[in-house]
């Protein structure tokens, strides 16, 4: 399976548990509900915290990062990655990404790049050549990401 399938079928399958999420918190209401950061909005919506210390599990991921072993650092280059890309499910959850939602977006590809590029850079100090490559592919692979996405706001 490829990077493109695999990204398409966690999009559909985060899309659906979103959507159950919304109509149970609309049917009984919020207080039994996880709370739904929404990307959408003006940029007030964006940055609230709620109470948080984070504003998401990117910025947490992006925050704890610390060197440890080669397999725990490859690890939390691999979370700062997917978090990522959590972020741009919700930011295209409603079916489309305006402006505002781009605008985020890219902010969020320039402290994740430095994130991942962090993560590599301590792989190859811990000697883990290996794994370091994995990251640097990850690293294109949110590049080429960038590129659709922006190739698919032009239009």
């Amino acid at each position: 399976m490829g990077l493109a399938s695999t990204f398409t079928n966690s999009i559909v399958r985060e899309i659906g548990r979103n959507y159950g999420k919304s109509i149970s918190n609309n049917l009984l209401g919020d207080s039994h509900s996880t709370p739904v950061r929404m990307v959408r909005g003006g940029q007030t919506d964006i940055t609230r915290k709620r109470g948080r210390i984070y504003e998401n599990k990117l910025d947490e991921y992006l925050q704890k990062f610390s060197i440890k072993g080669a397999t725990a650092t490859f690890n939390q280059g691999q979370n700062i990655f997917n978090a990522y890309f959590e972020l741009a499910e919700e930011a295209q959850s409603d079916g489309s990404i305006d402006l505002t939602e781009l605008v985020y977006l890219v902010q969020k590809y320039r402290d994740t790049l430095s994130g991942l590029k962090k993560v590599q850079q301590a792989l190859i100090e811990l000697g883990d050549e290996k794994k370091a490559a994995v990251i640097e592919e990850k690293q294109k692979d949110l590049y080429e990401f960038l590129q659709a996405l922006y190739t698919v706001s032009k239009k």
